[in-house]
């Protein structure tokens, strides 16, 4: 997987992409190691075809705007590529809100985890490591 590429083609706002070991570390503790807001009561706990939907959607379109940022089946690939990169069994996955459903939900509620405008993604934990995707957009 070329992570470069992924980054390089969802061409605005910005991209997080962050992996680390995990030993036995708290979801705050691992959000403030991604540079994340510490707010582990925010998230949801998902599944890993959730997480392929949400990272798909984060990567299609923006969330400022939602203007496509790649066509929809160049942004399944790429997250289909990542969550399964990352594949261990015992695997967590964490979102701030159900972005799969952002670009045709006339109503929709989600949690900030950083400064930006609007900002979501996933957080994947297992016993030896955690991994953070996290797009920010401004308006």
């Amino acid at each position: 997987m070329n992570i470069a590429k992924i980054i390089a083609k969802r061409n605005c706002g910005q991209v997080r992409l962050n992996y680390c070991t995990n030993y036995d570390y708290s979801l705050d503790e691992l959000l403030t190691g991604f540079d994340l807001k510490a707010n582990q009561a925010a998230l949801t706990e998902i599944n890993a075809k959730e997480a392929v939907d949400i990272i798909t959607a984060l990567l299609w379109k923006g969330l400022a705007y939602n203007s496509e940022i790649m066509p929809l089946a160049e942004a399944q690939g790429y997250a289909n590529e990542l969550v399964e990169s990352f594949a261990q069994i015992g695997n967590r996955f964490f979102t701030n809100a159900e972005w799969q459903k952002y670009h045709e939900a006339s109503a929709f509620s989600y949690h900030s985890f950083t400064d930006a405008t609007i900002d979501g993604g996933i957080m994947v934990t297992n016993a030896n490591s955690a991994m953070v995707f996290w797009v920010e957009d401004e308006d």
